[in-house]
């Protein structure tokens, strides 16, 4: 069956101590027109969605919101998460490149865990435990927005006093 578009974007969402909201966008294998890989990208703990989304909050402080798809929203408890430095203004920015046209593009995580952040840079180190596991998801699972497999090039802190 072919594909309903290029890809499926999925945002997910997440809120910081002072109630911003901020999140990710990420891009995942196109909807097949008869929705036969419906499950393979949003059932729970095994679907390509789950599988980004551990990685994910591993990798961040802030708390989940919703995560919303063409197809699916997914909705959780919009509370604040208890640690003040959960902001929305600092983030991981990941760069990756598209196997396909060799254009690069950017996704970012807000509020990362301190196990992440650098020490004396702005550099993440992409063998960091936590990171790693993120980005073998993301290529894993992800495609650029115009379809293309992906390969996360590098992360950086981005964001205020970065």
């Amino acid at each position: 069956m072919a594909p309903i578009g290029a890809n499926t974007p999925i945002h997910i969402g997440m809120i910081d101590h002072s109630g911003e909201k901020s999140g990710t966008l990420l891009y995942f294998q196109p909807l097949e027109d008869d929705g036969s890989n419906f499950d393979t990208l949003v059932t729970p703990v095994t679907g390509d969605y789950d599988l980004i989304k551990g990685p994910l909050t591993a990798i961040t402080i802030m708390n989940m919101t919703r995560s919303i798809a063409s197809f699916v929203i997914e909705q959780d408890t919009a509370t604040l998460p208890s640690n003040a430095h959960a902001q929305r203004e600092v983030k991981i920015l990941f760069t990756y490149l598209d196997e396909d046209t060799n254009a690069l593009y950017s996704f970012t995580v807000p509020g990362p865990t301190t196990t992440v952040i650098p020490s004396g840079t702005d550099e993440i180190d992409l063998d960091n435990v936590l990171i790693a596991a993120f980005v073998a998801a993301v290529e894993a699972k992800c495609v650029s927005p115009v379809g293309g497999p992906i390969t996360v090039m590098s992360a950086r802190l981005v964001g205020r006093n970065s």
